[in-house]
Parts: structure tokens; sequence; C-alpha cells
């Protein structure tokens, strides 16, 4: 099997996406026979990785260049065409994470069986030009799959695949799954103390993921303003992750005078966010949606109840009132109450939410996505 992505498979890209891979590679590679196919930034070959004590070289197709994420990072997918000299009739599978690797494959590949992940449907909320950018190759990339994967709920995967089968004539099956995690990185002592010791007003909030517009990180400040005002003072908000946003944040954050209360740590290598969550209490996402939260999985597993709106992928991983909640409408004050609903009952909600966690087991998934693969 060649698994291919845009990534150095170290810290490109980094985050959630890069954690999902790992995840899965872990247990894939007791099934099968995988080479990694990814990218070296700024003309940097990365080095091998290590999966289960073995190290994995990571066979480069292209480059990517740290000053244009957006539209040229994308499109060099593509470029995996141009290996495929080395790649044709060499594996029975291609398994792409995304589009553009898939599309690329697919220009020469024609024996194998080609698989692809769609991370998500979040894509007909986002309209930002990296998403209207991808949308053609998602298409294609399933036009051309024999298997699809989706990171999104059952209903919305079998709504999504009626969708895509009447609009472009795509005959792959479509799977439903989760976002892996490894549960064995957090320690359920500490998760269980912390929640049974916590009697009080909460204090410890936390946000990981990208500083984007669409991430909608502004929102969380300003309601966590309120929080501060008029609940504790005392409470602080972590938040972890990079991006365009950055400094309008810091901006915001000064203007509000919260520099006591929100600290904006920027990205942190992966390992050292089980231990920022296990120190919190909540987790807050204003995000516009989600595929299925590899940072929501892993704040359920840290015993965080979460907090966020009614969006795509969200509305259906976190169960209102029962592992967090959903403030509905999509507004400051909803958000507010929200978060006000989850102090009153943090205890049940972060036991419920740790039980959850349990559903995003990565061996479990890893062996659902293996198991359709080998039925090809």
């Amino acid at each position: 099997m060649a698994f291919i992505d845009l990534s150095n498979f170290h810290d490109w890209p980094m985050g959630g996406m890069l954690e999902y891979e790992l995840a899965l590679l872990r247990h894939l590679v007791k099934k099968f026979d995988i080479d990694i196919w990814g990218v070296s930034v700024n003309g940097v070959k990365p080095n091998p990785i290590l999966i289960n004590g073995k190290k994995y070289a990571i066979n480069v197709f292209t480059n990517v260049i740290t000053t244009q994420r957006i539209i040229p990072n994308y499109w060099r997918g593509i470029f995996i065409y141009n290996k495929r000299k080395l790649l044709k009739e060499k594996y029975d599978y291609y398994y792409a994470h995304t589009g553009s690797c898939l599309v690329g494959v697919g220009l020469f590949e024609k024996n194998a069986k080609l698989i692809y992940q769609q991370h998500g449907l979040n894509y007909f909320n986002d309209h930002s030009l990296k998403q209207l950018i991808q949308r053609p190759f998602y298409s294609k990339a399933q036009k051309d799959a024999n298997l699809v994967f989706v990171v999104s709920d059952p209903a919305s995967v079998k709504k999504y695949e009626d969708l895509m089968k009447n609009k472009h004539n795509i005959k792959a099956n479509y799977i439903s799954v989760r976002s892996p995690i490894e549960l064995t990185n957090f320690d359920s002592h500490v998760v269980e103390k912390k929640i049974n010791s916590n009697t009080s007003r909460l204090k410890n909030f936390i946000y990981t993921g990208r500083l984007t517009k669409f991430k909608n990180v502004e929102c969380l400040i300003r309601v966590f303003n309120k929080y501060v005002k008029e609940v504790e003072p005392e409470a602080v908000l972590t938040v972890v992750g990079s991006g365009e946003e950055e400094k309008n944040l810091k901006e915001q954050i000064n203007s509000l005078r919260l520099n006591k209360n929100v600290n904006l740590i920027g990205a942190v290598p992966h390992k050292d966010i089980y231990k920022l969550l296990m120190e919190s209490d909540v987790f807050l996402t204003a995000s516009g949606g989600e595929g299925v939260s590899v940072s929501v999985a892993e704040a359920y597993a840290a015993g965080l109840p979460v907090v966020c709106f009614k969006v795509p992928g969200l509305e259906k991983q976190v169960i209102d009132k029962v592992t967090g909640k959903i403030a509905e409408p999509s507004t400051d004050n909803a958000f507010f109450d929200a978060m006000i609903f989850v102090n009153k009952h943090y205890r049940m909600l972060a036991k419920n939410a740790v039980l959850e966690a349990k559903k995003y087991d990565s061996k479990s998934i890893s062996d659902l996505i293996g198991k359709n693969i080998s039925k090809l």
C-alpha cells in the first residue's frame, strides 16, 4: 500500500490531521505492507518516522513552501504524477488523505485500488479561498476512488454519498469513520482525580486548533471576557495553535485587558497538548464546522466537557447536555449561557466525556478502515 499525503509526517501540516494519520499508521502497518509518500518542506527532506519501534522512510514526491500554504501547496499533490515510473503497478492500494494526491495517482494508475479519505464536510460552510480551491479536487478524487472514507457521522455521510453519486455519478462505496486518538496518552487516574475534586466555579478553559477566521477564536475571547467579568475573575483561557489571526487576537486581548486571563501560547508539540488538556476543565470552540474533530475527541479523553455552536460535525460529535453544551443560536450570549450550564453540571458532563472518548480508540477505527480496504 502507498500511504500518501501532503505531509512530511513530522510537523507539516501541524495538528489534528497529522496526529490522525499517525494514529492510523500505528495499526495499519500491522495489516499492510506500507510505503509512506510525503513531501519535503522548503527543500528539507524529512527524516524517517518511528512507528511501533521501526523506522519508515518518507518517500518524497514534491516540495512544499511555508510561505505559500494556501494555493500552490495544495496543487502540488498532483506532482505525484511525476513519480509514475516508480509507482505504477507497484502497489495494490493507494490510500490518499489529500484530494489532489489521489487525482495525481488517478492520471496513471488504472489497475490498483484507489482509496480517498475526505476529512470532514465543513467545506460546505467554509467559503474561504483555500476551501474553494480544493472543492474540484474533492469531487475528482471521489470519482477516481474505489472507496471513500468520510470523517463524519453516519447520517451525514449517507446524505453526502447520495449527493455526490447523483451529482457526479460516483461509483465508490462511502464509509463513515471517526477521528482516532491514542487513549493511552491520557492518565486516567489524573483525569478522574481532577473531575472528582472540582467543586467550585470552573477556572481553566482551553482551545486547541488553527487560528483562522473560520475557527472564530475572537468570539471565544469576547465571551470569555464576559465570563471573567461576571463569573470568575481568575479564570484562564489557554489558546493553543497558530495561524493568520494570531496578530488580531493579540490586539483583541490587549484591548480587552485580558493579558492575565488569556494565554496565546502558539503551536506546541502535540505530545505537550495532552498535559495541557488534563490540566484544563472545559474545551471551548466557536468553529464554523468540523469533520470529526481530533481536538474534541482528545478533550473528551482528558475529561473536558465541550462548548460549541450548532455547526456541521460538532452538532453530532458533541452530545448536548451529555458531553457538553451546544450553544443556540450562534451568538455570544448563547455561548456564555452554555458555559454557565457546563459550570453547573460539570462533573456529570466530564464523566460522560471520558466514556464517549472510548469510541475514538485508534485501534478500533483502524480495524474498520483496514477491513473495508481488504474487501476491495
